[in-house]
């Protein structure tokens, strides 16, 4: 499970968990990570999705944000620890209540100070990542792929924030 406080509002957080089939003790069926928001220091909490990869909160001037990345396929076991061309990234501006594909094959993010960068699965390739960079300051993340002097046949990136 993970907790993530908002930004800006302390009531509110975005937290992940376990589906309950993770805990059957027969055989495991459909296991996956679940996501939650509330807005009232845990008191109460709201279902966003399922088949989850990862979440977040957007920008801090945009309080309604998240950021989520999701499987398509929404049966067996959820797959863990390696690139999917069937992860998808979302964006959404009002808590969830609607949302669109961000990023195709984006399977993991990180929203620093002045960009979002997302690792996006090569679907020719499934064991390859492409660097997809956003400029944080635009309404729409103005982002194209990253473009290096030479190719790389990237299977990871790790991003060093020197901001501090």
């Amino acid at each position: 499970a993970e907790y993530m406080g908002h930004p800006t509002n302390p009531e509110w957080a975005l937290a992940t968990r376990w589906s309950s089939s993770c805990q059957q003790t027969e055989v495991v069926q459909n296991c996956s990570v679940e996501a939650y928001l509330t807005f009232d220091f845990g008191k109460n909490w709201q279902f966003v999705d399922s088949y989850v990869a990862q979440c977040g909160w957007g920008r801090a001037e945009y309080p309604e944000e998240l950021f989520l990345v999701k499987f398509q396929h929404k049966e067996g076991n959820q797959k863990f620890g390696s690139w999917d061309k069937d992860a998808e990234l979302y964006i959404s501006n009002n808590l969830w209540k609607t949302h669109s594909k961000f990023i195709a094959h984006g399977n993991r993010f990180l929203l620093l100070d002045k960009f979002l960068f997302v690792a996006s699965v090569k679907p020719e390739k499934e064991n390859e990542v492409q660097l997809v960079v956003g400029r944080k300051d635009t309404p729409d993340f103005v982002r194209e792929i990253a473009k290096l002097p030479f190719e790389l046949r990237d299977h990871s990136y790790t991003i060093l924030d020197t901001s501090e």
